[in-house]
C-alpha cells in the first residue's frame, strides 16, 4: 500500500499541512484493493502524483513539487527557488542534493 498522509495521532504534531486521508477511508481502499487481488494499492492523489514521479526526471519532480508549495511560478528554473518554511526547506535540500547526482 502505498500512502501519502492519514489522519492520524501520529501525524497530529508533525510540521505538515498538507491533505490527510480519512483512515476509515484508507482501510476501505486497502481492503477493496486486498478483494481485487491487487498487488499494490496506492491511496492517494499525492502517493499518485509521486509514484508516477519516480518514473521521470528527479528535477522535474522537484520544480513540479515546489511550485506546489507555492515557493516557485511554473516556468522558474529551480535556482530562483524562494525558501521560508521548514517543509520547503527539507524539499529544497532533497531535491538539490538528489538533481546534483
Amino acid at each position: 500500500m502505498v500512502l501519502g498522509a492519514a489522519d492520524t495521532d501520529i501525524m497530529a504534531g508533525a510540521d505538515y499541512d498538507g491533505p490527510l486521508t480519512d483512515p476509515a477511508d484508507v482501510a476501505r481502499i486497502a481492503l477493496d484493493g486486498v478483494e481485487k487481488g491487487l498487488i499494490e494499492v496506492v491511496v492517494d492523489e499525492w502517493s499518485t502524483h509521486v509514484k508516477a514521479a519516480l518514473a521521470g526526471d528527479p528535477a522535474d519532480f522537484c520544480q513540479q513539487l515546489l511550485v506546489g508549495l507555492g515557493q516557485v511560478r511554473s516556468g522558474m528554473g529551480m535556482s530562483r527557488w524562494q525558501v521560508g518554511q521548514a517543509p520547503v526547506q527539507r524539499a529544497r535540500s532533497v531535491c538539490s542534493s538528489r538533481t546534483t547526482l
